[in-house]
């Protein structure tokens, strides 16, 4: 009886420390294929008992967005979202328009996965809205090859950017004329690793 105790305590623990629950409610989206965000039928919504084609991309107005393990789905567009769950494996590479984050329930964005700040343009930062929060996972991995500021990223991380789990990655990786930013004062980063190609 006591060993059972500690395996659901350690099981609870995973699930909490996640900050996202493993099931699903009408309306969640998740990843089916690789490809570009806007693009229907690369999106599954649950329509109460099964996974279903999606009619539409989902948004900041859906359920839970999950990015499985092995897709990768590109931004290209102005979007705004909540609730989005980079699952281990997964990747958002946002490479064109504005991404913007909206308060919601709970963390707005959760990178378990990598999440690739590639905007083609140094002037465009992510963007939160009041109160919107990120986290990062263990193993989670924040991509930057944008010339923008780090500065949305550090001050919107949920309970506070000193938060950031020392195991996660915070890649900045130079693969144009662009410089990408890092922010020194009161700034925290996991494993920090600069590249320039």
């Amino acid at each position: 009886m006591f060993k059972k105790t500690i395996i659901t305590l350690a099981i609870l623990t995973c699930y909490a420390g996640n900050n996202h629950l493993f099931s699903q409610a009408t309306g969640d989206y998740r990843s089916n294929v690789s490809g570009t965000w806007a693009t229907a039928a690369n999106w599954q919504t649950w329509n109460g008992s099964a996974w279903i084609a999606a009619g539409a991309a989902p948004n900041s107005t859906n359920g839970v967005i999950t990015i499985q393990s092995g897709h990768t789905m590109q931004i290209a567009a102005n979007v705004t979202l909540d609730q989005v769950v980079i699952a281990s494996g997964g990747t958002i590479n946002w490479t064109a328009g504005t991404c913007t984050f909206a308060n919601g329930t709970g963390v707005d964005l959760q990178i378990s996965g990598t999440y690739w700040d590639n905007r083609g343009s140094a002037t465009v930062n992510i963007t939160f809205n009041a109160g919107a929060t990120w986290n990062m996972g263990a193993a989670g991995t924040l991509m930057k090859s944008a010339g923008n500021s780090s500065n949305n990223w550090q001050n919107a991380y949920d309970g506070g950017i000193a938060n950031i789990p020392t195991t996660s990655n915070w890649i900045l990786r130079k693969t144009t004329a662009q410089n990408p930013q890092i922010t020194t004062v009161g700034a925290y980063y996991g494993n920090l690793t600069i590249e320039n190609n």
